[in-house]
């Protein structure tokens, strides 16, 4: 099936999620195709992103972008979603949304179904894990993707390919709310390493350039390990695992030192890198000895 990936990107450019990399790469091995609809370089008229502040308050050193057009230029949100519908003509809409690009997300949803009202659109990502309810109000999505989506997604789509529909999907026990519906709650996905390397193919090449300490490296974004033990009350990881319950296995998973690094040498070899950001939520939280194999 022809996927259509959404990154409603609202901030600066060059920090890839790593949610629409992995996804990317789990569709494509099963044989789909994927494409990537990102707003990163449309002026939203949101003002000032990050990076422009940051710079401004002298916390990030300027940056020469000569040779590099990472501006935001002024565009219209139908004009990018028209695009990406007549061009690639795709079967299942699916959008990765964090908290506060939950109104931007809706609205590429309502565009879409202005468009082509039969189109299928899912949304997941954390705003959809902790704020179903504001997903839920929306009348142009289909199904409220729930958890880490590993599993749920490549599920979704066998069925879809079989010519099933979201209330046809075994299993998964479909709360029916008229159109709209909610997959429960999996158990957190324990085996990283039978997970396919990332995939940075979906993104615009600027993507790759990442200004650090006042120059533009070309950079990959990873994580090394998922989850934390620690309960900071102001944190999403606490509340992910309130909303999961005991019952859901480990919260706190990591690669294989030999795993993670053969695909790290894998994809700076591929796309010419030359620094990695890590996002895990604390890069030493790893026994002395995972770090001493890991460098």
């Amino acid at each position: 099936m022809r996927v259509l990936l959404v990154w409603p990107n609202k901030e600066q450019s060059g920090s890839k999620p790593n949610s629409l990399s992995l996804l990317a790469a789990l569709l494509r091995r099963d044989g789909h195709e994927v494409r990537l609809l990102d707003t990163s370089f449309v002026d939203l008229g949101h003002g000032a992103d990050n990076t422009e502040v940051g710079t401004r308050a002298r916390i990030f050193k300027p940056v020469d972008q000569a040779g590099w057009d990472l501006r935001k230029r002024p565009g219209l949100l139908e004009d990018l979603v028209r695009d990406a519908l007549e061009g690639f003509g795709p079967e299942l809409i699916a959008i990765s949304a964090l908290s506060d690009e939950l109104p931007l997300s809706l609205a590429l949803a309502a565009i879409v179904k202005r468009r082509s009202p039969s189109l299928p659109v899912i949304v997941g990502n954390k705003a959809a894990t902790l704020t179903p309810g504001r997903v839920l109000a929306s009348p142009h999505v289909d199904l409220v993707g729930r958890g880490e989506g590993i599993e749920l997604l490549p599920e979704l789509l066998r069925c879809l390919e079989g010519g099933g529909s979201f209330a046809s999907l075994p299993n998964l026990g479909w709360r029916d709310g008229g159109r709209i519906r909610l997959n429960p709650l999996r158990p957190y996905f324990q085996e990283l390493d039978a997970l396919p390397a990332f995939d940075y193919s979906i993104y615009d090449p600027r993507q790759l350039l990442k200004p650090f300490d006042g120059r533009l490296y070309r950079g990959g974004d990873h994580m090394i390990a998922w989850g934390c033990p620690n309960h900071c009350s102001y944190c999403i990881n606490d509340s992910l695992r309130a909303l999961h319950g005991e019952g859901a296995g480990p919260f706190l998973r990591r690669y294989s030192p030999a795993r993670i690094v053969a695909e790290l040498a894998a994809l700076a070899a591929r796309h010419d890198l030359e620094l990695y950001k890590f996002h895990d939520e604390d890069f030493c939280l790893k026994p002395l000895p995972y770090l001493r194999e890991l460098v």
